[in-house]
């Protein structure tokens, strides 16, 4: 059986609680590892030179130097980088300049497991697949969400 390969990942976001919630997403939900965080584009373009990470989640609408503006110098410096954008808005103008940047895909914040997911398993088909320790979280939580629904608390 073919070892499934665990992501490092550069987590980028202005905001303190996108990057916490991304890291918990990607190391408890997803079973990869954050190897660092940036919160704004020059960061970004300093940890990525620095680290070399697998894949970079990069929120779009960042002060200093925008999401699409970090993503232009990344691409410019490592062809191969591979960079998820986030946004909240997902306006297309914003969305198609990324995707023409050469984004390897987009996503709008806040992101479920389950979509992080699909967009890292079409980037890295050979990534760690945690879909059945999911599926088992998700069924404890309906059954856990079933009991509370039971009875009348009127």
């Amino acid at each position: 059986m073919n070892e499934k390969r665990t992501l490092r990942f550069l987590v980028v976001d202005d905001s303190l609680l996108i990057r916490k919630i991304l890291e918990e997403m990607i190391e408890v939900n997803l079973g990869h590892k954050v190897i660092g965080f940036a919160k704004n584009g020059n960061e970004a373009v300093t940890m990525y030179e620095k680290l070399k990470p697998d894949i970079v989640t990069l929120d779009i609408d960042m002060p200093d130097l925008n999401g699409n503006e970090a993503l232009k110098i990344i691409k410019r410096r490592d062809k191969d980088s591979k960079v998820i954008m986030m946004t909240v808005k997902g306006e297309k103008e914003i969305v198609s300049t990324s995707l023409r940047l050469k984004a390897n895909g987009y996503i709008l914040k806040p992101p479920s497991p389950d979509k992080l997911y699909d967009i890292i398993i079409k980037i890295f088909p050979d990534a760690k697949d945690f879909t059945l320790e999911r599926e088992k979280k998700k069924a404890e939580r309906e059954d856990f969400d079933k009991f509370y629904e039971i009875g009348d608390f009127d």
